[in-house]
């Protein structure tokens, strides 16, 4: 049994040096099961595993899955809705210009 003198009174017991590794040994195992538990359920689940998932939890899930498809859907009209305009705008661009060289050239005809 392995002592150390702190002073004359006091003597404190201390681990042997060779019992480090093991220690250390397990609680990497701890640490890497751990992980490794962790990453399983990222890769099943594309995400990290949630506590106390209850009923709540899943109806907010599918509700929150909801709310971005309608958003998405949404999005996309937007966009769609915003090229037709363009279009329109664009159409009503080329006619304005071609009203104007009309105009100019009736201006350059008269003067």
């Amino acid at each position: 049994h392995y002592t150390h003198k702190v002073s004359r009174i006091l003597e404190v017991e201390i681990m042997p040096w060779q019992a480090a590794p093991p220690l250390i040994i397990i609680g990497g195992a701890f640490a890497v099961a751990g992980a490794g538990l962790t990453g399983i359920d990222y890769l099943t689940y594309g995400k990290k595993k949630e506590f106390s998932y209850d009923k709540w939890s899943h109806f907010m899930n599918y509700r929150d899955d909801k709310l971005q498809q309608e958003a998405a859907a949404l999005q996309k009209a937007i966009s769609k809705q915003t090229a037709e305009e363009k279009a329109q705008f664009d159409e009503f661009r080329k006619e304005f210009n071609k009203l104007k060289a009309e105009w100019a050239e009736e201006q350059a005809k008269s003067a």
